[in-house]
């Protein structure tokens, strides 16, 4: 065993121990399933007898984060994988590794998390608590400033519980903007505590980022045009040319949705869009450090 094989099994066996250390041993097993696409994704599921749980965050569980950070460059680069489980049952360690080459082009680490899920526990309802990790507060906008188009609670499946619209127009919105909601769960990346979508739109342009809230750290992921770009596009065009926004911010935290919408003369000029999104998750996730994909900022496309 070569000396980065040593110290990555000395870490996992850290995070495990800690894993033990706050969930004990009469559960049918504990699972993490870690992905190191962008940050570190940190999911921790205990199987009980009747259920699967989805455990809360504390400062057992920004430990281990902060342990599998700095393992994410222990590795050879031509070793390094994209995510990994880790099953922890009667004393004893277990350990998947998934590599670039095991994901599809277009996918992520553990796109069918319940099948991976139910693989080491069986099929069973899977519970996520209301709240994972202490959050603060979202500031109200400011008067005169950002819009708040919506607020309001999600269903089942994403769906966004809302007053029945009063137009065909309001219905469509409606629908695009429950779209966003549904698309960005749907995500494996997608973090209960909180995930954060900004998007500037400008005809035949748009830029997009993510945030999520990790525990300890903000994640901010590489965009996906292709899942959100139609959806946003057409939300935008809906407007008509002297309402129309200029950035939309799309904060989903358990089953809270908040949409803010920034005109002309809610951005500052001397700002980097790079700054005010940063600024935008730490306001809404707390002034945690942001860690970037590879280096990499806010992404940008401009369409044909």
């Amino acid at each position: 065993m070569t000396d980065w094989q040593e110290e990555v099994s000395d870490t996992l066996a850290q995070v495990a121990r800690n894993l033990v250390r706050k969930h004990g041993q009469q559960n049918r097993g504990i699972l993490l399933l870690c992905s190191h696409e962008i940050g570190v994704g940190y999911d921790v599921f205990v199987g009980r007898d009747d259920r699967i749980e989805c455990s809360a965050i504390d400062l057992i569980d920004h430990e281990n984060v902060d342990l599998l950070l700095d393992l994410d460059h222990v590795p050879p680069m031509s070793k390094r994988w994209a995510a990994f489980a880790l099953f922890v049952q009667n004393g004893t360690l277990s350990t998947n590794f998934v590599y670039d080459e095991d994901i599809a082009p277009d996918g992520h680490a553990f796109d069918d998390r319940d099948v991976v899920i139910a693989s080491y526990f069986g099929n069973g309802p899977i519970v996520y608590p209301e709240n994972r990790y202490p959050t603060p507060r979202l500031a109200p906008a400011r008067q005169g400033g950002p819009k708040i188009l919506l607020k309001g609670k999600l269903l089942s499946g994403g769906r966004l519980r809302r007053p029945r619209p009063a137009s065909a127009d309001e219905e469509r919105k409606a629908w695009l903007i429950a779209d966003l909601a549904s698309t960005l769960r749907a995500e494996t990346s997608f973090s209960p505590l909180g995930t954060l979508m900004i998007a500037v739109v400008e005809s035949g342009y748009i830029s997009i980022a993510r945030f999520w809230d990790r525990g300890s750290y903000i994640a901010c992921g590489h965009p996906d045009y292709d899942r959100y770009r139609d959806t946003l596009f057409e939300l935008w065009a809906m407007e008509p040319l002297s309402r129309r926004w200029d950035e939309i911010h799309y904060l989903i935290r358990g089953t809270d949705v908040r949409i803010t919408y920034l005109y002309p003369e809610d951005i500052e000029p001397d700002i980097s869009e790079f700054g005010r999104w940063r600024d935008a998750s730490q306001a809404a996730f707390g002034a945690k450090k942001v860690v970037y994909p590879h280096g990499h900022g806010s992404a940008q496309i401009l369409l044909r």
